[in-house]
C-alpha cells in the first residue's frame, strides 16, 4: 500500500465589521466557542473543547489534540 498526498486548498473568507482591528480579532479568537459548530472539527468525533491561540502563528486547538495553524 503506497501514501497518496493530497494538496486542499486553504479556505479563506473575509467578512467586514464595523470595529477597530484588534477588537475584531479578540472577539474572533477568545470567543471561538460562541459561533464554532463543535460538530465540525478535524477529527470524527465532535469536538469537546476548541480553542485558538490569539497571536500570530497561533495555533488551533481541539480537546487535547494540537493543530498547526
Amino acid at each position: 500500500m503506497s501514501d497518496v498526498a493530497v494538496n486542499i486548498a486553504p479556505v479563506r473568507k473575509t467578512v467586514r465589521v464595523q470595529a477597530p482591528i484588534a477588537h475584531a480579532f479578540e472577539v474572533f479568537t477568545s470567543g471561538l466557542t460562541r459561533w464554532w459548530p463543535f460538530d465540525h472539527g478535524v477529527g470524527k468525533k465532535p469536538i469537546q473543547k476548541v480553542l485558538m491561540e490569539p497571536r500570530l502563528g497561533g495555533r488551533w486547538l481541539e480537546g487535547s489534540r494540537r493543530i498547526a495553524w
